[in-house]
């Protein structure tokens, strides 16, 4: 799937993206193959409600950062790789998950961008390190994936008893309550791929990119993210969705001198 929502300059070294939200991977192999399944299923339980998590195949990496320029993954088959990681993935996390791929040319060599974004059917399950025909919930600590066990594993399991706000769908609107001229500037600002797309990318399927929408029966609804960040009033569908600026004088009344508030997208 071509098109990143930012810019890959700022995704490899960790400028729009927390460093514990990317893993950098050499190259392809059965080992990485296995580590990739375990981290997808991490990302995908998003523990902490992070919107999941990236995996960067072709890209070394030393204490966490990226090692520039790539490796690439020129003696590898990408189509093959992305062939595999599909298959894999359906037949090894359950339920079923699948991530989203973007084969880049970064630097002038080849990568292989995995987004694995947080599952609308948490807690996923894969393959144990220690038994690959064992599954088990995995989760990120930190910069690592490991299984969720004890208290990690009672925390997923509640946590994922509900749908984060953010994800929720806005019944109460329309994919037309979402400014096309706001979610544009966004990825201006951003420097993503997508903005300038051509032939341009309609309005819906741009939205569906951006994990801003969801299908429900046959109709796009928008999710509360959607709303909040790039709706006109959010405020109009999310009560309270809005900044409430008070300044008080330093003295011992401590009166009001001024308030304020601030409404509009985030």
């Amino acid at each position: 799937m071509p098109g990143l929502p930012f810019n890959i300059d700022d995704l490899t070294n960790l400028c729009s993206i927390e460093g514990n939200r990317v893993e950098f991977k050499a190259t392809w192999d059965s080992r990485v193959k296995s580590d990739v399944i375990r981290s997808v299923s991490a990302f995908a339980n998003d523990l902490l409600n992070m919107n999941g998590g990236y995996i960067i195949l072709g890209i070394e990496e030393k204490d966490g950062r990226p090692i520039l320029p790539p490796r690439g993954l020129d003696a590898c088959d990408m189509d093959n790789i992305q062939r595999t990681l599909t298959g894999e993935c359906k037949g090894k996390i359950s339920p079923e998950y699948l991530p989203v791929l973007f084969p880049e040319i970064y630097q002038n060599r080849p990568i292989l961008v995995i987004w694995a974004p947080g599952g609308d059917n948490r807690p996923y399950q894969a393959p144990s390190r220690n038994d690959e025909k064992t599954r088990a919930f995995h989760v990120r600590h930190g910069s690592s994936t490991i299984e969720a066990r004890g208290d990690l594993l009672r925390q997923l399991l509640e946590m994922t008893a509900k749908v984060p706000f953010d994800d929720r769908r806005a019944l109460g609107a329309t994919i037309a309550d979402i400014s096309p001229s706001h979610v544009h500037r966004f990825l201006e600002n951003v420097r993503s791929d997508l903005v300038s797309a051509s032939p341009p990318i309609p309005a819906d399927e741009l939205y569906r990119k951006l994990r801003i929408t969801t299908r429900i029966n046959d109709h796009e609804v928008p999710r509360n993210v959607g709303l909040i960040c790039f709706s006109d009033d959010p405020d109009r569908f999310l009560r309270g969705a809005r900044i409430e600026i008070a300044h008080f004088s330093d003295d011992a009344g401590g009166n009001l001198i001024e308030e304020k508030t601030i409404k509009g997208p985030a």
